[in-house]
This record gives C-alpha cells, sequence and structure tokens, in this order.
C-alpha cells in the first residue's frame, strides 16, 4: 500500500508512535519499506509522527512531559531507521506539566517542523497560541495545527 501510494504521487507519510497494534508497528513497518524502496526517495518525501498518548507503563509514558517527548522521538525515529521527521506532532499538553510550558525547542534538530496535534480533549485555542508565540520566540514557527 505504501508503494501504491507514492506511486500515485503520495508524499506525506502520517504514523505515530503508538500506531498499531501493537505499538509502534506501523513505524517499524514504514521503515522497512522505506529501507527496502523509497530510501532514494527520501527528499522528495514528508514524514510526520506524533507523541501524546499512551505509549509505556510509567509515568512517563503519556502526555507530554519533555522525558516523554524526547523519548517518544528517538524511539519513533529507531524504529524508522530515520535521523530526522519533517513533522512531528504532539497531540496534547501534559497538565503535569504545565510550568514548563509548551516549549518544544529540545526536539529541534530531530524534527524539521513542528506542529500541535488537536484532536477531541487537546490543545485549545488559548493553549494554541501560547504553543505557537513559543515556539515563534525560538525561531521554530508553528507549522501545521490540525483542529478538531
Amino acid at each position: 500500500m505504501l508503494l501504491g501510494a507514492f506511486d500515485l504521487g503520495i508524499v506525506h507519510f502520517d504514523l505515530a508512535n503508538n500506531y498499531g497494534p501493537p505499538p509502534g508497528s506501523a513505524e517499524e513497518t514504514f521503515g522497512r519499506v522505506l529501507k527496502s524502496d523509497l530510501r532514494a526517495y527520501r527528499d522528495e518525501l514528508v514524514i510526520s509522527t506524533k507523541a501524546g498518548y499512551d505509549m509505556w507503563e510509567g509515568p512517563y509514558g503519556d502526555f507530554g512531559s519533555r522525558k516523554y517527548l524526547l523519548a517518544s522521538l528517538e524511539q519513533s525515529l529507531a524504529r524508522m531507521g530515520l535521523e530526522y521527521v519533517d513533522i512531528f506532532y504532539h497531540h496534547r499538553p501534559d497538565p503535569g506539566d504545565a510550568a514548563r510550558g509548551d516549549d518544544g525547542s529540545f526536539v529541534l534538530g530531530r524534527a524539521r517542523g513542528q506542529g500541535a496535534l488537536r484532536r477531541r480533549v487537546n490543545y485549545d485555542a488559548h493553549q494554541t497560541q501560547r504553543a505557537a508565540a513559543i515556539l515563534r520566540d525560538l525561531g521554530t514557527p508553528c507549522l501545521i495545527h490540525q483542529p478538531s
């Protein structure tokens, strides 16, 4: 399906750390196809992944703490065999990490763009404006937002 989509002109492949089952298997499958058939086209592809929902047990396996997002992105990159993704979405703000704000600077270099993915109860308008302002101040504008 991935190769058929690419042959038809699809170049944006949208993944997530917990797509499966089991969690992570969609990224693993994509990584195998990328390695075997699409590597030569990497610069023509837009590859995105996301984090923010349950991925592993424990206090840092969910939501959006700095620790969770860093670990999730590194694990996603490893599963896909990539050095970077073009877009890294954050599903939802972390209520336990509110003091830090939505500073996404810690993923720069591993994600060329950044976005806030809003689905269900995720980022409200105020949180989106705040996150976009912080990213803009860091020199990394919020390039994409998917509201409900």
